[in-house]
């Protein structure tokens, strides 16, 4: 007699759930050993979220679904380059024309954009799409299916006044900065209905993670590429819909903090068929999610200090120092060959959910690129909680580690912390300059002013080019 693993998250599971898709998972032993830190994080993250819905009493919850809808339509444009600042963001989901578009929207009546302000129009066209996804949520919880009309409508609220709002695209498009060719607009329509077919039958029998659905839904939605424009706020919706059904905080991926590793693992998914980057991503998320509602009060306050754009003067202190370092760091790389791409600008709330959230808040500032040897892959600048440097950091500045891709498929260890010679950095304002602490691999600390950024990417470039010494810590 033949056992069936029930384990959702064994490899095998994974596999049958992954059928009718364009992903699957390695079965190698190897592989099996990789994939448990990252189902262990999952499990621990659905869990904590269960317990935190019980903590947080109804009046607080309702502010927070408030601002977690503010922010999720302010994310998910700022990551396109789209839509005002998160406080005029705010003022336009209070405004009239929203309160209009709350009123009116159902299935039968898409409400047309009031203002001729574009940025405008970018935060109603998200709240209009945003309130037809929590529709058609509360339908599915009724036993209805997820339909391709659904997602059209969504799009069509999102681009509203677009020559290709709510159907289709016509013709061959492109992905900016990626080398993945979208389908043609003849495959469109076949490849969808296997999208939305597959996403039903799974979530029907409860055959994958909620987690590991959403993340397939979003990858093969922008493989597929269907629309001329807005897939990828189409694609956080889908994603949102599945986290949703399964009482998880929203998916809502930071423009400031997760945007570097976010566009890093859908180009994975596209290049490799690699789910497990986005998985790791979307985990991430879902902690600082089920962080925030197991302190509530602390949420609430952070969230209203970013909407009056508050900050505090040692951070603006650091902020000015980390920029400087960072600039004279790029050049010095420069002079070894490498070329640093900026990702993110840390903000206050970054250095808030630092200090809060601890070593799962992780911000993808920057990427070097060796330029002689393109192949050799890439090292990424991250900022976090400091390790062993934190007792140089009497204010918890963040500390700056290095990682670069193992090529790990479908494990938490895909990205691995580069040590090298150099371990972690630690930039500290001073004066009107800044003090850099190096931790290195012995245990030494070098510090150092003016010559530290030429010192970190010397060694920086001969780790990416002698081999990269690596051990992982989680």
């Amino acid at each position: 007699m033949t056992t069936v693993d029930t384990d959702p998250w064994s490899v095998e599971a994974l596999n049958r759930g992954l059928v009718g898709s364009p992903y699957s998972v390695p079965e190698d032993p190897e592989q099996r050993e990789r994939i448990k830190p990252l189902v262990d994080r999952l499990r621990r993250v659905e869990a904590r979220s269960v317990k935190a819905h019980t903590l947080v009493v109804s009046q607080v919850r309702s502010l927070m679904r408030r601002n977690n809808r503010i922010r999720e339509i302010y994310e998910t444009n700022k990551i396109e380059g789209l839509g005002p600042s998160l406080a005029g963001t705010a003022a336009v989901l209070r405004s009239t024309e929203a309160q209009q578009i709350t009123h009116s929207i159902n299935r039968q009546t898409l409400v047309a954009t009031l203002s001729n302000d574009t940025k405008t129009q970018e935060v109603l066209g998200m709240h209009g799409a945003k309130l037809l996804a929590e529709d058609i949520l509360a339908s599915q919880r009724q036993g209805r299916h997820l339909t391709e009309v659904d997602v059209r409508d969504m799009h069509r609220l999102v681009l509203r006044e677009h020559p290709g709002a709510g159907r289709y695209k016509r013709f061959v498009n492109e992905i900016e900065g990626a080398t993945h060719e979208p389908l043609f607009p003849s495959d469109v329509s076949g490849a969808m209905h296997q999208l939305i077919s597959w996403q039903n039958r799974v979530r029907a029998e409860h055959l994958l993670p909620p987690v590991v659905i959403a993340a397939t839904s979003h990858a093969w939605l922008t493989h597929i590429h269907p629309f001329e424009d807005g897939n990828g706020r189409i694609a956080r919706l889908l994603a949102n819909i599945v986290i949703g059904a399964a009482a998880l905080p929203p998916l809502i991926v930071r423009s400031s903090s997760d945007r570097g590793q976010y566009i890093t693992a859908l180009a994975t998914s596209d290049e490799g068929g690699d789910l497990a980057p986005l998985v790791s991503v979307f985990t991430r998320v879902l902690q600082r999610g089920v962080a925030e509602m197991e302190k509530p009060k602390w949420a609430l306050r952070l969230f209203d200090g970013e909407v009056t754009a508050q900050s505090a003067p040692e951070f603006d202190q650091w902020a000015t120092a980390w920029s400087k370092w960072l600039t004279e760091f790029g050049a010095a790389a420069l002079l070894s060959g490498l070329r640093l791409n900026l990702l993110a600008t840390p903000t206050f709330s970054d250095m808030e959910r630092f200090r809060t959230v601890g070593l799962g808040e992780a911000l993808w500032a920057a990427e070097l690129v060796d330029q002689r040897s393109p192949d050799r892959g890439r090292v990424f600048l991250v900022l976090r909680r400091p390790g062993r440097l934190s007792r140089w950091s009497e204010r918890h500045y963040p500390g700056l580690f290095f990682f670069y891709d193992t090529g790990h498929t479908w494990s938490s260890m895909r990205y691995a912390r580069l040590y090298a010679r150099i371990e972690e950095v630690l930039v500290l304002p001073a004066g009107s300059a800044h003090k850099t602490y190096v931790m290195q691999r012995e245990g030494k600390v070098r510090v150092g002013t003016s010559d530290a950024p030429g010192y970190v990417a010397e060694h920086i470039a001969t780790a990416m080019r002698s081999g990269l010494a690596v051990t992982w810590t989680p």
